[in-house]
């Protein structure tokens, strides 16, 4: 029987270069508030129709071509609503020359680095954010123009997205019909926003498949010191009765979070700001904050009883049992209960649930644009874009829900 088009790599590798296209002429030939609307209501709905049409048993492979086609396209165009590549690029050129950016906010540190993008820099009273090794891996570009350095960051991120799709299609529950939306999602928030969250979350989804302890240890490990997420990789050794393994992670994190505070991390404005005052998106904090008006830090602490009792809820439904279900309940609840979900984030949930076939993962890709809503001037509009932009936590939900009522089919646990 012939194969359909759809399912031919002819037209899944031609994805990479559509996209790249359709944003070249968002940059180029529209106006900002028309091309805001393009991006959003086109790359959602051109995913969620190709989710639909795209055959899942297709085997074909992509190639390397296409990633770096897609980022040779945007060469040199900067992106809405990003400004965080700014601020990578300039800690990274502090660190360089010795300056701490944990202790000094890029104002205090102004003139002691020449950068010449200095103004464009988000909250520039702030102290860094970021663990030390990926602002070791910034000041690595620190030699090269912003423009250089931008290009081979992006081109870096395409050859990772490349080896994540293979991945991906070597594991048994991934369903390959949600592949192009999994590569419109890496594209747009990984080559074209330049954020370094895809580098953080690699080793995390290495360390979850690994057979081999001492690459667990170390993937998730790494994963933590690239981006704190990666620590919470414990529960899923905990999940795999792993409890040596348990006790080296948990004993190398303390240690690392007292390198970290040694270093002066939480000792400046940047940790204690997000930690205290900021929210973006949330999604329980939402309701309690907006929707009932709560004080913001009587909902945080609201959100996170709830969280808490929310694990404990479902550590009592697995009988006491730590599981691969409630490693995934916590990393979704993870995004839902914090007062901060920015677009890229949805990597996380997203690619861990479909890696274990539940669909709710998809979702998490399709709809993370509309967080970028958030920068826009919609009144009384953001709280529906809220809601919907958190549904697929709900959507998880249900999948376990099905599970339980017939428990032959629980995917993640028969792992």
């Amino acid at each position: 029987m012939q194969k359909h088009i759809l399912g031919r790599g002819y037209f899944l590798n031609g994805l990479w270069p559509l996209q790249s296209i359709l944003f070249f002429i968002v940059h180029n030939f529209t106006s900002l508030n028309s091309g805001h609307k393009f991006i959003f209501f086109g790359t959602l709905l051109f995913g969620l129709l190709l989710v639909q049409f795209y055959k899942e048993n297709s085997q074909d492979r992509l190639g390397l071509l296409w990633p770096c086609l897609g980022v040779l396209l945007n060469f040199g165009h900067l992106p809405y609503f990003e400004n965080d590549f700014y601020r990578y690029f300039f800690e990274g050129k502090a660190f360089l020359f010795g300056l701490n950016p944990y202790l000094k906010s890029p104002i205090e540190l102004f003139s002691m680095v020449e950068f010449k993008e200095f103004l464009f820099i988000g909250y520039p009273g702030l102290t860094s954010i970021y663990p030390p090794l990926i602002i070791g891996l910034f000041a690595v570009f620190s030699f090269l123009s912003l423009k250089s350095a931008l290009f081979i960051f992006s081109l870096l991120n395409a050859v990772l997205i490349w080896w994540l799709i293979g991945f991906l299609r070597r594991l048994p529950r991934f369903p390959n019909r949600y592949l192009p939306l999994t590569l419109i999602f890496l594209q747009r928030e990984m080559c074209l926003n330049y954020h370094f969250e895809l580098i953080a979350f690699l080793p995390f989804l290495v360390g979850v498949f690994s057979t081999s302890s001492s690459i667990r240890v170390c993937a998730f490990l790494l994963s933590f010191h690239l981006k704190f997420i990666g620590g919470f990789g414990f529960i899923w050794s905990l999940a795999q009765r792993k409890y040596k393994e348990v006790s080296y992670l948990v004993l190398l994190l303390i240690f690392s979070m007292g390198l970290f505070y040694y270093l002066g991390m939480g000792k400046g404005l940047g940790i204690k700001t997000f930690k205290e005052s900021w929210l973006f998106a949330p999604g329980l904090i939402n309701l309690l904050f907006y929707g009932l008006s709560l004080d913001f830090s009587l909902a945080k602490i609201f959100s996170t009883c709830l969280f808490i009792v929310s694990l404990v809820t479902f550590l009592l439904w697995q009988r006491g049992k730590v599981t691969v279900t409630l490693f995934l309940f916590f990393i979704v609840g993870l995004f839902y209960f914090s007062p901060v979900y920015n677009a890229w984030y949805a990597l996380w949930p997203g690619v861990i649930l479909l890696s274990f076939g539940y669909r709710s993962g998809a979702w998490y890709l399709a709809l993370s644009p509309l967080s970028y809503y958030y920068f826009l001037s919609i009144p009384n509009g953001l709280f529906l874009v809220n809601a919907l932009l958190h549904l697929p936590f709900f959507y998880f939900l249900w999948e376990l829900r099905e599970e339980y009522l017939n428990p032959n089919h629980n995917q993640a646990n028969q792992y």
